[in-house]
């Protein structure tokens, strides 16, 4: 049995060992939740703040590096400073004040850039554009941004119009730069009365493509697609369609770049087109999303979501069971994938399946939503 005298040394000990432990966590807690410095160059993804609706955090693709981004307070919403043990807070000017952080709904491929409604940011919250008119108001729906990001992060694609008029339009694909003009690109597909049922599966300024969408309409067909068209963006020009009335898909998801297309079914095998418009392969579930290189995809089956090598279906990586599927981000550049999942798990997976980072977000400003609004659920 231990006497007095030799306790007291292991109880130094482990107090020792507790304070460095505090110490660690408190570096660790520092740095997550200090500003995030990088270069302009420096993909980053950006999600909003769990604590703070007016913050944009952000997380370096490798994992390395996180903190906040920026934060840009509402009108006479209060700016506090806390240094020691003393908080100081002073009211921003009134007037001219930028609206609160908390309708941040877009950012492209390389979070260089962010919509909150109806303004373009970049990094250090500074104003870049405005959003006016067009497509991005709707009496019915409200005000928000309907572009596609394009993978040079500095166009996006729209349709024009957003929603058909009394009878169906005919659709405008529109490429455009943050407070620039709009270009047409092509007349093609219609918005049915009052609905939104042509859309932008891909973007892409780097390969010259876009890829666009025409949807049954809710009275006929359900949700089916009719057609799909991969378009030349430099020229309008159509470069190959895919007619699929009758034939049952639910869904097209295309790569960033419009090279490969998936036809998703309601159940069974999603087929896979390449550039020219034919078969390339089969994925035995269904296909939520690409990785940038177009390798891996996001797939969805009877036993979960994975990350798939679809040209052999090799499974790369899981989504733990219970945690659902939420929305993805492709890495600019690269091959990981940054999955959120349904309880706000937000996991950046390597292509050899390996989980470079996890941490909560709230939202995920560049998701690609598994469905409608998932991303900030």
């Amino acid at each position: 049995m231990l006497d007095g005298p030799r306790r007291l040394p292991l109880i130094a000990l482990g107090a020792l060992g507790a304070l460095i432990a505090l110490i660690l966590a408190g570096i660790y807690i520092y740095r997550e939740i200090g500003t995030l410095t990088v270069s302009a160059s420096t993909p980053v993804i950006l999600f909003t703040d769990a604590g703070n609706s007016n913050q944009i955090d952000g997380l370096t693709w490798d994992g390395q590096r996180a903190g906040k981004v920026t934060e840009i307070p509402s009108p006479f919403q209060p700016v506090c400073q806390t240094t020691g043990t003393t908080e100081v807070c002073s009211s921003p000017p009134v007037g001219g004040g930028a609206p609160p952080l908390n309708s941040a709904e877009s950012s492209n491929p390389d979070g260089s850039l962010f919509v909150a409604f109806p303004n373009f940011y970049d990094r250090s919250g500074r104003v870049v554009a405005t959003l006016k008119g067009g497509p991005y108001s709707d009496p019915a729906v409200g005000e928000y941004f309907v572009g596609t990001w394009a993978d040079d992060d500095h166009h996006y694609c729209q349709v024009q119009p957003r929603f058909g008029g009394a009878a169906a339009v005919t659709g405008t694909l529109q490429l455009t730069i943050p407070g620039g003009a709009p270009r047409d690109v092509v007349h093609i597909g219609s918005q049915a009365a009052s609905e939104n049922t042509l859309t932008i599966g891909a973007c892409s300024v780097l390969a010259d493509r876009a890829l666009l969408v025409q949807a049954a309409t809710s009275g006929f067909g359900g949700n089916t697609i009719d057609q799909y068209w991969v378009v030349q963006l430099s020229s309008g020009h159509v470069l190959w369609t895919r007619d699929l009335r009758g034939a049952g898909v639910a869904r097209v998801i295309a790569s960033r770049d419009g090279r490969y297309v998936a036809e998703v079914p309601t159940s069974g095998a999603t087929t896979i087109f390449g550039p020219s418009g034919s078969v390339v392969g089969h994925v035995s579930g269904l296909v939520e999303a690409f990785s940038w290189d177009g390798s891996l995809a996001v797939v969805v089956s009877s036993g979960g979501a994975s990350v798939v090598r679809w040209n052999d279906g090799t499974v790369v990586w899981t989504v733990p069971t219970g945690e659902g599927l939420s929305g993805f981000q492709p890495e600019p550049g690269g091959t990981n994938f940054a999955i959120r999942t349904v309880n706000g798990a937000l996991y950046v997976v390597s292509a050899a399946g390996r989980v470079i980072a996890q941490r909560d977000v709230p939202g995920l400003l560049g998701c690609i939503p598994a469905q409608a609004g998932a991303c900030f659920r």
